[in-house]
């Protein structure tokens, strides 16, 4: 049957297959194209989408406001606690020195020394107020 066909026919079939093979490959590439262009076309949608913009913006900036508020407050409570600890190891020095020359003069037995020991005490009692005082600022 092949022979029946003429030389012609024979190459018009080719002919015929091969521009059904070139249009098969441009709908598989027209195809692929849509396809990868289907994100494209619509906008995916967010959370802002669903928010009022005014009130939102409005909150982000108090929101914002009070994270400065709590790093202003979170400084401010690290320099109180610092104070404290300056307080602390001030009167603990004071006390140590008030103790040992206490014990001088309990040693020594010199009454002339009691008006020192009063001013020692007075200024032992005022650190340990200045003390109080930042503790009191840190709570």
């Amino acid at each position: 049957m092949n022979k029946s066909l003429r030389l012609s026919e024979k190459w018009f079939r080719r002919g015929l297959w091969l521009v059904a093979l070139v249009f098969a490959s441009f709908l598989i590439g027209l195809g692929s194209t849509i396809v990868g262009d289907l994100p494209k076309v619509e906008a995916p949608l967010r959370l802002d989408d669903f928010l009022d913009k005014p009130a939102a913006q409005a909150l982000r900036s108090q929101v914002q406001a009070a994270r400065q508020a709590e790093r202003d407050a979170q400084t401010a409570l690290e320099q109180a606690q610092l104070q404290r600890s300056k307080a602390r190891s001030e009167t603990q020095a004071e006390r140590e020195t008030f103790n040992n020359w206490l014990a001088t003069r309990n040693a020594t037995q010199r009454s002339e020394h009691d008006p020192e020991l009063l001013s020692r005490t007075q200024a032992l009692d005022a650190l340990k107020q200045a003390e109080r005082t930042t503790q009191q600022a840190v709570e």
